[in-house]
């Protein structure tokens, strides 16, 4: 199966309502099955996209985090882009000290 079958089955299993611990099953059985085939890496997408929340609360730019996403996962540069705009959905996680500054 090429590896875009993969993603979507991953992307899907996301939407299905079933009990978490059944996805979690399903989802490292269709890892099992594209590491057997050499797809593995596209299913790092959750990975990628926490990856460049990180960047993005770094204060990096789009660009510098493409270009990032791209060597580190071997992706194309419309992928990287994907991950990013999903990254700007994640709400960001902001933590203040009593004295008002963020961490």
């Amino acid at each position: 199966m090429r590896a875009s079958v993969y993603q979507r089955l991953m992307d899907d299993l996301e939407r299905v309502d079933a009990p978490a611990d059944a996805k979690r099953l399903f989802a490292a059985l269709i890892r099992r099955h594209a590491e057997q085939n050499g797809s593995a890496a596209p299913l790092d997408r959750e990975e990628r996209i926490k990856f460049a929340r990180k960047l993005l609360d770094q204060r990096e730019g789009r660009q510098v985090i493409c270009q990032r996403l791209q060597h580190a996962y071997c992706i194309g540069r419309s992928q990287a882009y994907e991950d990013i705009a999903k990254a700007l959905q994640i709400v960001r996680q902001v933590t203040q000290r009593p004295d008002g500054e963020e961490v």
